[in-house]
């Protein structure tokens, strides 16, 4: 019984009588996988940046003995498994089997995380989950408030006030940077520690306060 697909084979046969021409040999004979069973990840999901692509990913569909079905045209869907920063694929996540092959080669995430997977299935087959991978943040773009300052007194320490350095996705950056906060809308006078060095994409100003200015 052969159970490897795809591969030509030979079948002899032979007698225990003696016979002048020896044993005979059939013509070549291909094998076809059997009936699809499962799915499995053929190409390992590395590590990207936040709005890169991740792929391209292919899923092959199998038979019981592990042979690529080449003639399913089975469609495959990708969808998130692991997911540590509630993140979404974007892309065309579901993709119709070619040769028994689904290739995804559009897909990306934007939210940064680190241990995602992924999982292939196919509402008749086994599923299968890929290694897992990390998105990292993209460069840098802007700021954001972490939480916004709470009223205070005229010449005491507002609560701590963390900014955030951000990517175009809004993921926090480790980035190194100097950055100082000024009063914007009204006349005042901003005391304490205005500019800090980030160490950890969140810049926290702990000691500031505000001094009205009083004209005349």
């Amino acid at each position: 019984v052969a159970t490897s697909a795809g591969s030509t084979s030979y079948a002899s046969a032979s007698s225990s009588a003696s016979l002048p021409n020896g044993g005979g040999t059939s013509g070549t004979f291909t094998v076809i996988g059997a009936a699809p069973s499962h799915l499995v990840f053929t190409s390992s999901v590395t590590s990207a940046v936040a709005g890169t692509l991740i792929g391209p990913v292919t899923v092959a569909v199998e038979d019981v003995f592990n042979n690529i079905v080449g003639y399913d045209t089975s469609t495959v869907t990708i969808s998130l498994g692991s997911n540590p920063s509630v993140g979404t694929v974007s892309g065309t996540a579901s993709i119709a089997a070619v040769n028994g092959i689904a290739t995804f080669s559009d897909l990306s995430i934007t939210k940064a995380g680190t241990g995602y997977t992924l999982v292939a299935s196919d509402s008749t087959l086994t599923a299968d989950t890929s290694s897992s991978f990390n998105i990292n943040a993209a460069d840098a773009t802007h700021l954001v408030f972490h939480a916004q300052p709470t009223t205070a007194t005229a010449g005491q320490k507002f609560t701590t006030v963390p900014v955030d350095i951000a990517d175009a996705f809004g993921n926090g950056q480790t980035a190194s940077s100097a950055i100082a906060l000024t009063v914007m809308t009204r006349p005042g006078q901003l005391t304490g520690t205005t500019t800090t060095t980030d160490l950890n994409s969140e810049g926290p100003f702990s000691h500031c306060s505000d001094t009205p200015h009083v004209n005349g």
